[in-house]
């Protein structure tokens, strides 16, 4: 079954979103910081115990998941609203996500892991393809929209769930 790719809605990963506030501590230079982590895909809930490595030359993100611990190097960009975090693979890309395919040891980038994503596993110019693009985009919204905290503000809608709404208006 090798012609089957892996998509990576059938990974674990991490994001930099879920240690932000640790990512944030380091910006501040204080060490010693992390606990457990919650990675997951679809229904699937998992756990993983890290910690973060305050460095002079770089830091890096000490995980433990399955039988051994793996040590992924910290980069941050400036942007205009602030400093961003990213995840270095071993092949030196930065990414903000890194995956763990079923049977793999290691979280790396979605290219070293040959991951594809599900919307582009099919023809979108037939007439199952534009269903199956429809249906699976109203499902990912909808998902969106359950996860949301808030979609008042002060009696208004937020600038995230009126963005919400023209995506799902679109699809």
């Amino acid at each position: 079954n090798s012609g089957m790719k892996t998509l990576v809605e059938s990974c674990f990963h991490l994001d930099t979103k879920l240690i932000k506030g640790d990512l944030r501590h380091i910006r501040e230079q204080k060490t010693g910081i992390g606990s457990a982590i919650n990675i997951s895909y679809g229904n699937i809930k998992s756990v993983a115990d890290y910690h973060i490595e305050y460095g002079a030359e770089n830091n890096c993100m000490v995980i433990n998941y399955g039988e051994e611990e793996q040590r992924i190097k910290l980069a941050e960009g400036e942007l205009t609203f602030g400093p961003q975090s990213y995840f270095v693979c071993d092949c030196g890309y930065r990414s903000r996500k890194l995956y763990l395919p079923p049977n793999s040891t290691k979280f790396k980038c979605r290219k070293c892991h040959n991951l594809k994503y599900e919307l582009t596993t099919f023809n979108h110019n037939t007439i199952q393809g534009k269903l199956l693009y429809r249906t699976n985009r109203m499902i990912k919204l909808t998902n969106a929209r359950v996860e949301m905290n808030r979609i008042f503000y002060k009696g208004v809608y937020t600038k995230r769930f009126l963005r919400h709404l023209s995506l799902f208006s679109r699809a």
